[in-house]
C-alpha cells in the first residue's frame, strides 16, 4: 500500500470501472451523479475528511499514489 501504510483503518481497493472522474490540472473530481456516486461519508469511514490534503507521488513500486499530508 502507498508509503508503507501501516495505520489503524483497514486500506480498500477500488476498481474505478464504473466511476468517472475528471481531471484538469486544478484537481480530479469524482463526477458520477447517479445512486452509486462516491460520497464524502463513505470515504470518512476511512478517516478521510473535507479538507484534507493529499501529496500525489511514486511510490517504490512505481505506482502512482495520493498520500494524505498529517503534517
Amino acid at each position: 500500500m502507498c508509503g508503507g501504510y501501516t495505520g489503524e483503518h483497514e486500506a480498500f481497493e477500488v476498481t474505478y470501472v464504473e466511476y468517472k472522474f475528471k481531471m484538469n490540472p486544478y484537481g480530479i473530481q469524482f463526477s458520477d451523479t447517479g445512486p452509486d456516486k462516491l460520497t464524502m461519508k463513505q470515504l470518512e469511514r476511512h478517516d478521510f475528511q473535507q479538507g484534507d490534503k493529499f501529496v500525489l507521488y511514486t511510490d517504490t513500486e512505481g505506482q502512482v499514489c495520493l498520500k494524505k499530508d498529517r503534517g
